[in-house]
């Protein structure tokens, strides 16, 4: 499950929290991080050596310019969910 995937699962049971999810936008961003094998690996091998450190870093434990990152993702998403859950 990617990131927008989680966050929408909470939004569906009714979640609002941005920290919740944000938490679900790094969570399934992860999971993905942690198994696309990205082209760019192959010429930047450290930055998926840096991709998985964060993959494997529980967002609580980010630092906050990583979080605000999930952040802007999440509010992107609750903002454009209120915009069409009633339609």
């Amino acid at each position: 499950m990617g990131s927008a995937e989680a966050a929408l699962e909470l939004l569906a049971k009714g979640e609002t929290d941005i920290e919740k999810l944000s938490e679900a936008i790094h969570e399934g961003w992860a999971k993905v991080a942690l198994h696309f094998n990205d082209p760019v690996y192959q010429s930047k091998p450290e930055k998926k050596d840096a991709r998985h450190k964060l993959a494997k870093t529980h967002y609580d434990a980010l630092a906050d310019d990583e979080k605000k990152k999930d952040r802007v993702v999440a509010k992107a998403l609750f903002d454009e969910y209120k915009k069409t859950a009633g339609k």
